[in-house]
């Protein structure tokens, strides 16, 4: 009888231990990242090339301003090489969590609020290394590089090559509450020094699916 009991303790204890294990949540992080990060691009990166720029002009009668709404619409439709993004392969802990958790304060409702900071307050969370060649994007849209190539890039890139080099991408770890069904992380998107802005991002599973729900400023330069 003692025996069966031994066993089942120890079962239980592998069983807690495994539920503990850094790796696991790493891996958990890891594959939400990989099916998020192109919704992601899509929702904070800014294809200048796109841009049209009206004048003055532009506003002075109904006409031309038809005229500027077809141009918009005629560069979004215009088929462009895909942009570069680079992006940090090192994904770190938040640096302050108790400003995070100001922050989102307002954006969750209160029993959402306070399970997901009750659990992330007293976490300490190691860094990791993710593979860009994970993070799954549409191709004919973006090409992924490492954040340590881009000032190369800026001095040997030229012409329409150049125009395709856009910011970069530095990613938190991501903080959950305790049924790891909400989750929120941090990001900065800098394009130079005096060109960046960062965010907050609030993440849920929704039928299986991980989706951004919130984009929250954070500061802006």
């Amino acid at each position: 009888m003692s025996k069966i009991i031994s066993n089942i303790f120890f079962v239980f204890f592998l069983f807690l231990l495994s539920g503990c294990n850094p790796m696991n949540d790493v891996k958990f992080e890891k594959n939400i990242y990989e099916n998020l990060f192109g919704e992601l691009i899509d929702s904070t990166m800014t294809d200048y090339r796109r841009f049209t720029i009206p004048s003055s002009s532009d506003f002075e009668r109904a006409e031309s301003i038809k005229k500027l709404n077809i141009q918009i619409i005629d560069s979004e439709k215009q088929h462009v090489s895909p942009l570069i993004v680079y992006v940090k392969d090192t994904i770190d802990d938040m640096i302050d969590i108790n400003h995070i958790h100001n922050k989102i304060k307002s954006q969750l409702s209160r029993q959402d609020y306070e399970s997901i900071v009750s659990n992330s307050v007293n976490q300490t969370k190691e860094s990791y290394i993710i593979k860009l060649q994970s993070l799954r994007i549409n191709p004919l849209d973006y090409e992924l590089r490492d954040h340590s190539i881009r000032l190369k890039d800026k001095k040997l890139l030229k012409g329409s090559e150049k125009d395709r080099i856009s910011g970069t991408y530095y990613l938190s770890r991501i903080h959950f509450d305790e049924e790891k069904t909400l989750g929120f992380f941090t990001l900065d998107l800098v394009y130079g020094k005096l060109n960046a802005v960062g965010a907050i991002v609030i993440i849920k599973k929704e039928k299986d699916k991980w989706v951004i729900k919130k984009i929250i400023e954070n500061w802006v330069s």
